[in-house]
C-alpha cells in the first residue's frame, strides 16, 4: 500500500462509501459532488490547510484480485487524513475510511501506519488522536486493536454522538511519538 495524491475523482468515490456510513462520522450529512468541488477546492488543494489527505492505493496483485488489467495496476482502497493539525501543539486527529469491499484484509493497518509515518517523520507531530463512536461496531473493533498495537491512551466519553434518537459513547484514543 502507498500513499498518493488524492485526485477529485477519487474524492467524489469516496463519498460514496462515507454517504453510506453516516454513524461513523461526526457530521452525519450526506454530500454531494458540488459540495465535495468546494471541500477538495479549499481543503485537499489549499497547501495551508490544517487538514492533509491521502488516496490509499494499493495493487491488484496484493490485492488478489482478477482483472483485465495488468496485477501492477493500483486500486483505490481508501482515503486517509490528518485533520485538524495544530502545528504550535505537534498533533493531529487520523481519518480514515476504507471501501468496505476491502474490509478485513489488513489495509486498515497498513494506512494507519503510513499515516503514522506521516505524522511523527515527515510533518514533525508529536501526538495522532482520534475518536470512534460505539455505534459504530465495526470501528470500533478496528480502533480498539488499533489502540493495543501501539500502547495508546483511551477512554471512553458518554454522549459523544447523537444517532438514531439516541446519544451514544465514543472512545477517545491518542498514539504518542515513539510508541508507533
Amino acid at each position: 500500500m502507498r500513499l498518493d495524491i488524492l485526485s477529485y475523482k477519487e474524492l467524489l468515490e469516496s463519498t460514496k462509501w462515507r454517504n453510506a456510513h453516516l454513524e461513523t462520522l461526526r457530521t452525519p450529512i450526506m454530500l454531494n459532488s458540488i459540495m465535495q468541488n468546494d471541500f477538495y477546492e479549499n481543503v485537499i488543494c489549499n497547501r495551508k490547510s490544517e487538514h492533509r489527505y491521502w488516496a490509499l492505493k494499493e495493487t491488484r496483485k496484493e490485492l488478489k484480485e482478477k482483472s483485465s488489467l495488468t496485477w501492477d495496476e493500483e486500486v483505490l482502497v481508501g482515503v486517509g487524513g490528518l485533520t485538524n493539525i495544530s502545528w504550535e501543539n505537534r498533533n493531529a486527529e487520523i481519518s480514515l475510511i476504507i471501501d468496505d469491499k476491502y474490509h478485513r484484509q489488513g489495509l486498515g493497518e497498513k494506512a494507519v501506519e503510513l499515516l503514522l509515518d506521516q505524522a511523527f517523520n515527515y510533518m514533525n507531530l508529536e501526538n495522532v488522536y482520534g475518536e470512534v463512536y460505539t455505534c459504530n461496531e465495526t470501528g470500533l473493533l478496528f480502533w480498539r486493536e488499533i489502540v493495543k498495537e501501539y500502547s495508546a491512551y483511551m477512554v471512553y466519553l458518554d454522549a459523544r454522538k447523537y444517532w438514531q434518537g439516541e446519544y451514544w459513547k465514543s472512545m477517545w484514543f491518542s498514539i504518542n511519538r515513539g510508541n508507533e
